[in-house]
């Protein structure tokens, strides 16, 4: 279901897109940001402000508002001042699962995700592919004492589940739109519906297959405080030893 649920990724989705559209017909920078912006509120607005989208949202935004203002932009900044935000207005939403999870992957990707160090290739879908399952085993590893503390399983394949599940994910939501735009025409409406039936199908297919691989783990807070003690050693020890050799 989370798959499907709306989540920080649509809003990031529906940037990269409206950025792109935007640069081909030629639109002020400036202009863009304003629509896009305005458009991200109202999206917002109308999905029941879940903490993912929420927290997209809030730091699209204030990276226009950084970047107009010519400050340097950090993603570990703006995520720190995007959940200074939603506390000052929402104190309780720090024990809310949805938000943990949510900055919590962005963490991953601030601290985790760079020690990995991912090398290029030349192949952009071999490229696209490697960047999707290393980012999902990072984030993999950044919150599952989260996830056992809550669920009490752990999926160790989910991955090879993502990588199966999230090239997809675009292509579904492309699909989405161009029927919302285009059911007045039976035709085209009908073909795109059945893309779209196709590919919840396979989604769906997969997400079934793996969940029969999660298992059982009793976490506690006091494993889940020395798992994350550990992991920041590493990934200390990993940064400085970098650091030294360079």
């Amino acid at each position: 279901s989370h798959i499907f649920a709306i989540s920080g990724s649509h809003v990031v989705l529906i940037f990269a897109i409206l950025i792109f559209l935007f640069k081909l017909i030629r639109i002020p920078i400036t202009i863009s940001k304003i629509f896009i912006s305005l458009f991200i509120i109202f999206f917002t607005l109308i999905t029941g402000f879940t903490a993912s989208v929420i927290r997209a949202s809030i730091m699209i935004i204030l990276y226009f508002l950084i970047e107009h203002i010519g400050r340097e932009k950090s993603l570990l900044h703006i995520l720190c001042l995007t959940a200074f935000l939603i506390l000052i207005i929402a104190p309780m939403q720090i024990i809310d699962i949805g938000f943990q999870l949510s900055f919590g992957a962005v963490l991953a990707l601030c601290y985790l995700i760079p020690i990995f160090k991912i090398t290029k290739v030349k192949n952009t879908i071999l490229d696209y592919l490697i960047n999707i399952f290393v980012v999902s085993v990072g984030i993999f590893l950044f919150l599952s004492p989260v996830i056992g503390l809550y669920f009490n399983k752990i999926n160790f394949l989910s991955p090879i589940a993502n990588l199966c599940v999230l090239p997809f994910l675009p292509f579904l939501m492309i699909l989405g739109f161009l029927f919302l735009a285009f059911n007045w025409w039976q035709c085209l409406a009908v073909f795109i519906a059945e893309l779209i039936y196709l590919n919840i199908k396979y989604i769906i297919f997969i997400v079934e297959y793996f969940e029969k691989f999660a298992g059982e783990f009793n976490f506690s807070i006091l494993w889940s405080a020395g798992y994350y003690l550990v992991l920041f050693g590493v990934i200390y020890v990993i940064k400085s030893w970098r650091s030294w050799r360079s």
